[in-house]
């Protein structure tokens, strides 16, 4: 083994033990391609403004919503709030003296269409 050829291969053998060596000021060199952590501040969760509604479903009975995690129809009550109505996209509810509506966020049309048509039979095969 020539002496090139020797110190190519002590390089190479010390590159990885470099990478795992620590800074001078102790702390372990930084991988650039890590997403940066999630600084963790001194506040908690933030509550929602007002009642969640998830869902609404057709069913045999009438529409169910899902309104702060419970199913209900109208006349039920969830917490201090009094459901009215269940409505197409929303409910209605009754909360002290006001009465409200709260509805389900638009996520675009309610249909899938293909992205692309769809391929006939492969070439030589009779449909």
């Amino acid at each position: 083994m020539s002496a090139a050829t020797h110190n190519l291969r002590s390089v190479l053998l010390a590159l990885p033990l470099a990478m795992l060596a620590t800074t001078a000021g102790g702390q372990a060199a930084r991988d650039p391609m890590r997403p940066p952590q999630a600084v963790v501040g001194v506040r908690g969760p933030v509550a929602p403004a007002g009642p969640q509604l998830t869902a609404i479903m057709n069913g045999e009975r009438g529409r169910v919503a899902v309104f702060n995690g419970e199913f209900v129809r109208g006349g039920e009550r969830v917490g201090d709030c009094l459901i009215l109505a269940v409505l197409a996209d929303g409910v209605r509810y009754r909360r002290g003296d006001r009465v409200l509506e709260v509805h389900l966020a638009s996520t675009g049309p309610s249909y899938m269409k293909p992205a692309a048509p769809l391929p006939g039979p492969p070439r030589g095969v009779d449909p």
